[in-house]
């Protein structure tokens, strides 16, 4: 492979970013770090494919770091995009953008049954309609990830019930399927007053943990709008108003049931998230594993529980 061959592989994870103290910046797609020429050079080195074109391309560096500073690579804006299931770098009105999507590391698996959450979900719902509602919202969003094409249903999910039912196990699994990046959790709704609240609501699915917000109250109204929206005017700390996508839809937990709600507001689905448990003598059944619905093989089995809802949601 030729210099100038080399140099075009390079192109293909190397950004242009700016001049500095004369010399030129590079963004790594991979690592996201800035990089110079000389780095850029240490990456030809390293994936030489022989020994002797390693040692020419040590020997010529001054001939290999010109061909790299002679070259156009194609400039980024740091401003990352949220993408799913596309690559790493994306195109948005001609500027190429970081993609902070990532894939998740779960992948379906055949062999396995998605039985147990399906079970699990009914169980704690209460009913098979209530269970099935929530899988096909999960599936949609699953299946159509591409929130441009395919904008998010207007609907905000409310689940309440006692402490040690599953509800953060729920939203462990719901972050290991669609992936860390697709998941935002705050662990109560004033992460949604700050200033910076607006990420929260730039990825697929935001949970907030502990739910305690008035009727009528500022806070209500900002929700709606968040949910019934699919992008908002907001000042980040320390920058301008701009418009920033809200792709997210709204997962929210607490104890207690919903005081909030203004009567017929369709945009929550809100429902118990309990069940009454049935204690045996011989195998007495903590509410953990019933919840959970592993053994003693937890970290295991919660893994091959993934990859079966991850198959569900695709196929359903």
């Amino acid at each position: 492979m030729n210099k100038h061959a080399l140099v075009e592989k390079l192109k293909k994870r190397f950004y242009y970013l700016s001049e500095q103290g004369g010399q030129r910046l590079y963004w790594d797609s991979v690592t996201n770090q800035q990089l110079r020429t000389m780095h850029l050079l240490q990456q030809l080195i390293d994936s030489a494919e022989t020994s002797e074109q390693r040692n020419e391309i040590g020997a010529k560096w001054k001939e290999y770091a010109k061909a790299i500073s002679d070259s156009f690579f194609p400039p980024i804006v740091l401003t990352p995009l949220y993408r799913p299931e596309q690559a790493p770098v994306v195109t948005f009105h001609h500027n190429h953008h970081p993609n902070s999507w990532r894939p998740p590391r779960a992948k379906p698996n055949k062999k396995l049954s998605a039985k147990p959450f399906v079970e699990h979900l009914r169980l704690m719902l209460g009913s098979k309609a209530k269970a099935d509602y929530l899988l096909d919202m999960l599936a949609y969003r699953y299946q159509k990830p591409d929130f441009t094409q395919h904008p998010k249903p207007h609907v905000a999910f409310y689940f309440f019930g006692e402490p040690g039912m599953g509800k953060g196990t729920f939203s462990t699994v719901i972050k290991n399927v669609f992936g860390e990046t697709a998941v935002r959790v705050a662990p109560d709704q004033a992460e949604l007053k700050s200033m910076s609240g607006v990420d929260l609501w730039t990825r697929t699915w935001l949970f907030v943990e502990e739910v305690d917000v008035k009727k009528g109250s500022t806070d209500y109204n900002k929700l709606k709008t968040f949910i019934g929206g699919n992008s908002f005017d907001s000042a980040r700390k320390n920058e301008h108003f701009k418009r920033h996508e809200t792709p997210a839809q709204l997962i929210m937990f607490s104890n207690s049931a919903p005081n909030f709600i203004e009567p017929n507001d369709r945009r929550f689905f809100i429902s118990k998230w309990n069940t009454p448990f049935r204690i045996h003598r011989k195998k007495p059944t903590t509410s953990r594993s019933i919840t959970t619905g592993l053994t003693e093989r937890k970290r295991i089995l919660q893994l091959q529980l993934c990859l079966s809802i991850e198959r569900l949601i695709m196929c359903r």
